[in-house]
């Protein structure tokens, strides 16, 4: 039995890149954060899982507009990428994606750092670059909802400025 992947587009910090003042669109932002933390709920509860990383750029958006996908093979068919063979190995240049018709659901990845939750951690919750202050010093954790509190952090000025108001 074979399991295949999603085809995934971007990452949430390359689409907040593209928007006016790096702002994501704000049903973009309700619709991730709702997908996040359902995310969150799943692995939490079901699977005794942190996660640890959560970052904009572990948050992939999946490619509803399968036109996407035909361009890309046609471009790939006419105009083939630049490649380079290197160890019996064989490099492509990535290619740039046009941009969708539609966003697709946002998916949290990359779970390298995630740990057990019914155990106990006396490490960093998270790498420095996206860690709050309150939760900059070493102590233990596990298995708490302490993940919920530091999602925004990769979301940065849109939810920073968002979070003031509320």
């Amino acid at each position: 039995m074979a399991e295949g992947l999603e085809p995934m587009w971007e990452n949430l910090s390359v689409i907040q890149s593209r928007w006016p003042d790096n702002r994501l669109d704000l049903y973009l932002l309700k619709e991730t954060l709702w997908n996040v933390l359902m995310a969150l709920d799943y692995v939490h509860t079901e699977r005794k899982i942190i996660h640890t990383n959560i970052k904009a750029d572990n948050i992939l958006v999946s490619i509803a507009d399968s036109a996407i996908l035909q361009q890309f093979e046609e471009d790939e068919h006419t105009y083939p990428s630049p490649r380079k063979f290197v160890g019996g190995r064989t490099i492509y240049q990535s290619r740039s994606w046009r941009e969708p018709r539609e966003y697709g659901m946002p998916m949290l990845t990359d779970f390298g750092a995630a740990v057990f939750g019914e155990e106990k951690h006396n490490h960093d919750a998270q790498p420095g670059a996206y860690r709050e202050k309150k939760l900059s010093h070493k102590g233990t954790f596990g298995g708490g909802n302490w993940a919920s509190e530091t999602t925004p952090c990769g979301f940065d000025q849109a939810w920073q400025e968002k979070s003031r108001v509320i």
